[in-house]
């Protein structure tokens, strides 16, 4: 088990139901997948949270106790969200910027 301070990075999440665009009106699943030492592990409850940095296209809801988050189209266009897990990196906390395309169906 990796101590959560030790935590130094969050790689690109994969999303369960497609493997590219989410469409408008869809919700498509990812799960959180921290890095301790540049190399990415599973670890389960990890506690994160995903944030919409644009609402106006997408919306995120987060569920860290089955180590996964959401994200729902809103409209087309560049979904942005920020994940952050909070005591990671020696206990600063840290967060990562990711984008996925929304599409109309």
């Amino acid at each position: 088990m990796v101590d959560l301070a030790a935590i130094d990075g969050i790689s690109e999440p994969e999303f369960a139901l497609s493997d590219g665009p989410i469409e408008v009106g869809a919700t498509d699943f990812a799960g959180v997948l921290p890095t301790a030492g540049g190399a990415p592990f599973c670890q389960a409850k990890v506690p994160f949270t995903a944030t919409s940095t644009t609402p106006e296209i997408c919306t995120t809801a987060s569920a860290p106790d089955l180590d996964f988050f959401g994200i729902t189209g809103v409209k087309a266009g560049t979904c942005e969200y920020t994940l952050t897990i909070e005591g990671a990196a020696s206990g600063a906390g840290l967060s990562a910027d990711f984008s996925v395309e929304i599409v109309e169906p």
